[in-house]
């Protein structure tokens, strides 16, 4: 950290891959990872013997304290992005292409009594925030001659939010509560690009048609 007494810790993968499996098709498949580790220091905030009324300057240590060591605040994060594609050319003038993409993400915040400050929760707690998207497509590129290229393709989308908060208070009326939330798209596209004069003016029709699927929330 910035003070230099505090965890940090940022570490990432990743790896490319492509297969031929014959001199017409092949696969292709990438991977991308971080995980991170972060401890957090309370926010600055005034110090409790200041003057009623008046204009106060801010003076770091005289007036307010500045963001001290909090040892059991820290926030953990980490992401995997991964797509994996298979290409089949058919002959010379066309092409079939089917993708898949997956990201998945989460991110947690610890905090307990340790540290100072006025609000410190009495009870270790954490928040927890996850998200998902996959995302299938196949598609097909045709060459119509030397000068039209024509594009088609299906996709299918799903994403996903889950977020889970909780504390150790022995109470009943504890935290524990959570939140899910799922939709769902699929899309058709097309694109018809012609190329004229010799290359020199390209012109170009596409539209897309994407209908969308929400579950109803479920919060606990």
């Amino acid at each position: 950290g910035l003070d230099g007494n505090d965890t940090y810790r940022n570490s990432s993968a990743q790896a490319f891959g492509r297969f031929a499996i014959t001199p017409s098709s092949q696969i292709t498949a990438r991977i991308f990872g971080a995980n991170t580790y972060t401890q957090l220091n309370t926010s600055p905030a005034a110090l409790s013997d200041l003057p009623a009324t008046g204009d106060i300057p801010a003076i770091a240590g005289r007036t307010f304290n500045t963001d001290l060591n909090d040892p059991d605040y820290s926030r953990s994060a980490y992401y995997v992005s991964g797509m994996l594609s298979y290409l089949q050319r058919l002959g010379r003038a066309a092409s079939m292409r089917i993708t898949y993409q997956g990201l998945a993400t989460s991110r947690r915040n610890d905090n307990g009594p340790a540290g100072p400050g006025f609000f410190q929760p009495h009870f270790s707690s954490f928040t927890l925030f996850d998200g998902r998207l996959d995302t299938l497509q196949a598609r097909t590129d045709i060459q119509l001659g030397r000068f039209n290229l024509i594009t088609a393709g299906y996709e299918f989308e799903r994403e996903g939010y889950h977020d889970h908060s909780f504390d150790q208070d022995p109470s009943p009326t504890h935290v524990n509560a959570g939140t899910d939330i799922e939709q769902r798209s699929n899309a058709v596209f097309a694109q018809d690009q012609v190329r004229l004069l010799d290359g020199r003016l390209q012109v170009s029709l596409s539209g897309r048609m994407q209908g969308y699927s929400v579950d109803r929330p479920r919060f606990r």
